[in-house]
């Protein structure tokens, strides 16, 4: 389904979107700077090489969202439901230093950040269920308050990463850089099942 028709310019900057209804629409080479979306609907849509500067996407329904060569920078998600997100097809190149993704209060379960520069980034009260973390830069990231239920860390670098109040984590400190990382507890306990000791009441 192409649905260029909600967005028929090129390039947009400083505006406002609000209620869209574009599930499984499909758009191209499209550009946003400091735009928000507001209680939008791009389920299952496809943004193919599209670009979002400064945007925020507040209260949208994001699930399953295809971003194959699309750019982000810091872009923020606020109470977004972006599960079952590829997040690796996007473009990661041309960000340089950026803050790619923030998100807040979100749904980002089953979802792949599978090596990509999340440095700086925020995960902030989110439900990241079965997400994908593996070889990702989450370092100097925050984490705080997030359930990461069954979600994979390994070779991931979480130097300086806050996990405080996090739940459900497990990372093994032998397969994941741990420099400074924040934990709290009780939940801190749970690294200790990837050494090799024992412990006892």
């Amino acid at each position: 389904m192409n649905n260029q028709s909600h967005f028929p310019e090129l390039e947009y900057a400083e505006e406002r979107f609000t209620e869209l209804k574009c599930a499984e629409a499909e758009f191209r080479g499209r550009e946003f700077y400091d735009c928000v979306f507001v209680n939008c609907t791009f389920s299952e849509a496809t943004f193919y090489a599209c670009k979002f500067d400064e945007c925020i996407f507040q209260e949208c329904d994001l699930r399953l969202m295809k971003v194959t060569d699309s750019i982000f920078i810091n872009v923020q998600f606020q109470k977004c439901q972006a599960i079952g997100v590829d997040w690796t097809v996007a473009d990661w190149s041309r960000i340089g230093l950026a803050e790619p993704l923030n998100f807040t209060e979100c749904a980002i379960s089953h979802s792949s950040f599978m090596g990509i520069p999340l440095k700086k980034s925020l995960l902030k009260k989110c439900e990241a269920e079965n997400a994908d973390f593996a070889e990702a830069d989450l370092s100097e990231a925050d984490c705080t308050e997030t359930n990461f239920l069954s979600a994979r860390f390994t070779q991931t670098n979480l130097a300086k990463t806050n996990f405080e109040d996090a739940i459900n984590y497990a990372i093994d400190v032998h397969q994941n850089t741990l420099t400074k990382t924040k934990f709290s507890m009780p939940e801190a306990i749970s690294l200790l099942d990837s050494l090799d000791i024992i412990v006892k009441d």
